[in-house]
């Protein structure tokens, strides 16, 4: 995984793109990949767990693989927390995808050293090596940046961090244009010269 993809709180790596940038490992998965079981004493309690599902009693992955001794309390607590983290990327913890657009995808992220709410843009993979949509990309921040108006959302931070451009602004709650158009049952219809404002 790239070196950026580290989490708040926890050691543990894992890149954005999981289920469109972000994701979970499952539990079992998890543990074997970092060495805390092997692989046949997971597929050794994923059985139990069935066995147990059928009987009416389900139970976690992680509280079988203690009972049986393979886990520990604290490694499956630490284990537990590391999924539960969100991923984080050049210092702004990701929350939520909040939109998705032709060249990339916008977040709902928290800048760590502000602790404040952001909206995150990425710039998609596949356009973040060609060199005229990073400049489009950079010019759209800085452009933000220079601009100050009500109406406007205000650029905070730009960058690249594992193979990612991102650009970083004010997050604004409310409906999206999609909603408020879908409200209204479509655009407006257009107004020519001619015709009288109602």
């Amino acid at each position: 995984p790239p070196a950026w993809a580290g989490r708040a709180g926890g050691s543990g790596a894992m890149p954005i793109e999981r289920t469109e940038y972000i994701g979970r490992i499952p539990f079992g998965a998890r543990a074997v990949s970092e060495g805390y079981c092997t692989q046949s004493q997971l597929d050794e309690c994923l059985t139990v767990q069935k066995q147990l599902e059928e009987l009416g009693l389900p139970e976690r992955i992680g509280e079988i693989l203690v009972r049986k001794g393979f886990l520990s309390k604290d490694q499956a607590a630490s284990l537990s927390a590391k999924l539960h983290a969100k991923p984080v990327l050049a210092g702004y913890e990701i929350l939520e995808k909040v939109g998705q657009g032709g060249m990339g995808a916008v977040f709902r992220a928290r800048q760590i050293s502000m602790d404040r709410i952001v909206a995150l843009k990425l710039l998609s993979k596949k356009f973040a090596h060609d060199p005229a949509y990073k400049e489009r990309f950079l010019r759209e921040a800085r452009l933000s940046a220079r601009l100050s108006h009500p109406n406007l959302l205000t650029g905070i931070d730009v960058g690249e961090a594992g193979g990612y451009m991102y650009y970083a602004m004010e997050f604004v709650e409310g409906r999206t244009l999609r909603q408020m158009l879908a409200e209204l049952g479509g655009p407006p219809k257009p107004i020519t010269a001619n015709e009288e404002r109602t």
